[in-house]
């Protein structure tokens, strides 16, 4: 060995005992802790997230709108307009799954503003 590299090992070694010596003066306490709230409640609140995703599906005239949102804040999802101006489609949840690298979503224009 170089002695850099008998330098990097002692940094090492000293850095991984400090590391067993903070872990060792934390509280028992602390390691129920933490495993409650990894095996517990995080699943948890987990979930709530995928009931009320079920519940309360984003679909039709509210996912279009994300969606334009989407293309005009990133301009990586391609907004087109399905028929005319005066007749939205609905666009499903299952519409909204877009593979890697595929444009083409077809979602209505968004309505124009009374005053103009």
């Amino acid at each position: 060995f170089t002695d850099a590299q008998d330098g990097l090992l002692l940094m090492k070694e000293c850095i991984h005992e400090c590391q067993s010596a903070s872990i060792a003066e934390q509280p028992s306490a602390l390691q129920w802790y933490v495993r409650a709230l990894y095996m517990g409640v995080l699943p948890a609140l987990e979930l709530l997230v995928v009931f009320h995703t079920l519940a309360f599906p984003i679909k039709g005239e509210r996912l279009a709108e994300l969606y334009r949102q989407q293309a005009t804040t990133c301009g990586h999802v391609s907004v087109e307009e399905v028929n005319d101006s005066t007749s939205p489609r609905s666009v499903n949840a299952t519409d909204a799954v877009v593979p890697p690298g595929k444009k083409g979503i077809k979602v209505a224009p968004a309505p124009e503003p009374d005053g103009a």
